[in-house]
């Protein structure tokens, strides 16, 4: 059927008033019905719409109460997630010191080997420089004066304080 049907033929408009009407008529006999039960049936009908508008706003309020209860939930896991991320930064920043840390002890107990190895060839040095001072020691001492009484010295030579020796002339002779 085309729109154009529908407004020209008369007796689909009456068919679809006609069903219209019937079905206000039911409506209106269940109304006119219900005022016609005795009041006992009133009164429980009144009951249980109140009652089920009672269940309804319950279970409203029961969701609003899930949501309330599930959004601070989803903020502490939220936090949680955080703590979490955060203890990790820290325990990869730990490990880094350590392997860090690790690598520096490997460095100075390396130095420590060198530095006892360079300890040991010094004290097997001194052990030779104190045996060959104690030869020398035993030496009987020759005398380098040429004489007593003749000191003629025309340089003289003196020790700085940094151990180096300096040579200066005299003009006096003796």
């Amino acid at each position: 059927m085309s729109k154009g049907a529908w407004v020209c033929d008369g007796r689909i408009r009456h068919s679809v008033f006609l069903r219209i009407s019937s079905f206000v008529f039911r409506i209106w006999e269940a109304r006119f019905m219900e005022s016609s039960l005795p009041l006992s049936s009133l009164i429980m009908q009144k009951f249980l719409s109140n009652l089920l508008i009672f269940f309804a706003l319950s279970l409203c309020a029961l969701c609003v109460f899930q949501w309330v209860r599930e959004s601070r939930l989803r903020s502490e896991v939220a936090e949680l997630h955080h703590s979490v991320f955060l203890k990790l930064d820290a325990i990869q920043n730990l490990e880094t010191q350590v392997k860090q840390i690790k690598e520096e002890v490997q460095r100075l107990e390396n130095l420590r080997a060198e530095l006892s190895g360079i300890i040991k060839t010094n004290k097997e040095e001194i052990q030779n420089l104190t045996k060959y001072s104690e030869k020398l020691e035993r030496r009987p001492r020759q005398t380098r004066h040429k004489s007593r009484f003749t000191r003629r010295r025309s340089r003289r030579q003196t020790r700085t304080s940094n151990g180096k020796t300096k040579i200066s002339k005299s003009r006096t002779s003796r």
